[in-house]
């Protein structure tokens, strides 16, 4: 490939978009089957041109701050075999990205059962409500951290169960017909005490400057809890909750 350059590229980019859908189709057809798994997430790139329609400024993935980006959305069968990809605009919200995706399962390729598998961040309860519309299609997902808690509160989900094994499944009443697993992550909540100690050794520090601002007297006790205090300790608090 060292001849191309990249007018090579783009022409093999602009062959591949006038057969994108017919290519889609067949791949599908090989490796996506009636009841199966179907695995779908979002990434995004950034880009530094000025004249693409799809450039917008959005939620960017590579920390290059003040540069557009381009969504595009993956969509795999159960073993990680990519079969269909979508693009999006910069400003597109990754829930809103999931309704193609079943259009496309549905009407392109003819699917009518398929368990649809993505994150939080894709599967949201408005996704999932679309999905219900459809009889025979499932989801896999995971809830937030604010529905895990309200399970907790509610005494749905006792913690004591994973003092036992590592896996269990419940019930609950918000969630009709729909199977709830729950796992122990010992890796995860090692990592988690590791960030909450380092946040909390963070907030100590900044209350020790604080501390010696108060007392050298530099500043006002009023100017230095407002300037200082307040909003470094809403931020961190946020961090730990």
């Amino acid at each position: 490939m060292a001849w191309a350059d990249e007018d090579d590229l783009y022409a093999a980019m602009d062959w591949l978009s006038e057969r994108q859908e017919r290519i889609e189709r067949k791949l599908a057809a090989r490796h996506l089957e009636e009841g199966g798994l179907v695995w779908y997430d979002v990434s995004s790139s950034f880009y530094e041109g000025r004249t693409c329609p799809l450039a917008k400024f959005g939620h960017d993935r590579d920390g290059k701050n003040g540069l557009p980006i381009i969504v595009y959305g993956v969509m795999t069968n159960g073993e990680g075999c990519p079969v269909a990809v979508s693009v999006y605009a910069g400003n597109t919200g990754d829930p809103t990205t999931v309704a193609d995706q079943i259009e496309k399962l549905r009407e392109k390729f003819g699917l009518q059962r398929v368990v649809l598998v993505g994150d939080r961040g894709r599967l949201t309860q408005p996704q999932i409500d679309k999905l219900k519309e459809h009889p025979g299609w499932g989801w896999i997902t995971a809830l937030t951290s604010t529905a895990i808690r309200q399970l907790v509160e509610q005494g749905t989900l006792q913690l004591s169960l994973l003092d036992q094994k590592n896996l269990a499944e419940i019930s609950a009443p918000d969630y009709p017909g729909e199977r709830l697993m729950v796992c122990h992550n010992p890796v995860l909540e090692e990592q988690r005490r590791r960030k909450r100690q380092a946040l909390l050794k963070r907030r100590l520090s900044r209350r020790q400057r604080c501390d010696e601002c108060f007392e050298s007297a530099k500043y006002p006790r009023k100017q230095v809890i407002s300037v200082h205090v307040r909003p470094r300790v809403e931020h961190t608090e946020s961090d730990i909750l």
